[in-house]
């Protein structure tokens, strides 16, 4: 059977110029990293294919996640607050989340009370995210800690497009340590955005 290469798949998607840029020159920041996986254009991240996709609508079952494995679970937020170290007095959030039947605990520790309060002010009951983590146990449950999570309702977004990509399925990208999923979505809808349809080569012939 003809695999994507075979039929040159990846020489064909995006030959124009515009996809030859370098990814630094659209992420500054994260250019090395980008690197470190292979992305050194604009074409790379393009190339770069996602190894599965979450359905936003489809909530993780909890009850099929191994202790040590990092999983990219769809969950909704049940409850957070505000807890402190008792040494410290550092602040730290823990929240459940729910696929509607089981919990589970994620835990982001930060040093600033101010964005603990944020995090909680962001973390309502009933919303729905993408989160990133390894499972761990402590005091005998399974959590996430300092878990990268990713909205499906789009805070960051217009209001219109929040609605409509709310629906849409979530590309999981292979990742790093310095670079994960939910940054190389954001970089590809850079690279992606500003394109015109004549400077894309259409991959199926």
């Amino acid at each position: 059977m003809a695999t994507r290469r075979d039929v040159g798949y990846e020489d064909r998607v995006g030959s124009s110029g515009a996809l030859d840029k370098p990814v630094a020159s659209v992420a500054p920041r994260m250019g090395k990293a980008f690197e470190a996986l292979g992305m050194r254009t604009a074409g790379d991240v393009l190339r770069y294919y996602p190894r599965r996709y979450a359905d936003p609508s489809t909530l993780t079952d909890i009850s099929g996640l191994v202790v040590g494995e990092t999983v990219s679970i769809v969950a909704e937020v049940r409850s957070a607050v505000i807890k402190h170290a008792h040494k410290d007095g550092a602040p730290r959030v823990e929240a459940e989340i729910t696929d509607g039947t089981r919990t589970l605990r994620a835990t982001f520790f930060t040093k600033r009370q101010h964005v603990a309060q944020h995090m909680v002010q962001s973390m309502h009951r009933g919303r729905r995210g993408l989160f990133t983590g390894k499972v761990s146990v402590f005091m005998d449950r399974a959590q996430l800690t300092n878990p990268k999570h990713d909205w499906f309702d789009g805070d960051d977004e217009t209001e219109q497009r929040a609605r409509e990509e709310a629906g849409w399925p979530t590309p999981l990208y292979p990742a790093s340590a310095q670079l994960d999923s939910t940054r190389i979505r954001a970089v590809a809808r850079l690279v992606v955005e500003p394109l015109r349809e004549d400077e894309l080569t259409d991959p199926v012939p």
